[in-house]
């Protein structure tokens, strides 16, 4: 019984290590155990790195990364956003959820790069979604908060023919 408590408990921390090396982002328990070994300070916006070339969201992102890391409430990350008055994009807020296809071959896809027309809407909250601070149901909930009063939510901002 002994050997087998043991052998699972190693079993567990080499499946964890392997877990870590080929994933982004580490197991829950990991995340938990990390946590209280370091208390996790507010991060702001020269905290962020963004990839080069990428218009700046890194305020947004900090304030998503807060939510995450367990530091502010989605409550205050939610207040956060209304308070920004991020307008739509002008092509609609649908266009930011359009899958955008992989580069040919060769050219690196970089998913932290925000497009330079998205900055100063909305898109500075969707890119938390596609660098994983945010879930799709969160940013779909701070979308509607932001945009639920604008003409034609939640497509909101789209032109009209």
């Amino acid at each position: 019984m002994r050997q087998s408590l043991i052998g699972a408990l190693l079993l567990g921390g080499i499946c964890a290590s392997v877990y870590s090396v080929g994933h982004a982002a580490p197991p829950a328990s990991a995340k938990a155990a990390d946590k209280s070994k370091t208390p996790a300070k507010m991060l702001t916006k020269e905290d962020m790195k963004l990839p080069e070339g990428s218009a700046d969201y890194s305020k947004m992102l900090a304030h998503a990364t807060n939510y995450k890391n367990g530091l502010i409430t989605f409550e205050k990350l939610k207040q956060i956003v209304v308070a920004e008055k991020l307008p739509p994009h002008s092509l609609g807020c649908g266009y930011l959820m359009i899958p955008v296809p992989m580069p040919p071959p060769g050219i690196p896809f970089t998913p932290g790069l925000m497009p330079k027309d998205w900055q100063h809407t909305i898109g500075e909250v969707a890119m938390g979604l596609f660098v994983g601070q945010l879930t799709q149901a969160e940013y779909d909930r701070l979308h509607e908060a932001a945009h639920r009063d604008q003409p034609g939510f939640p497509n909101c901002g789209k032109p009209k023919r």
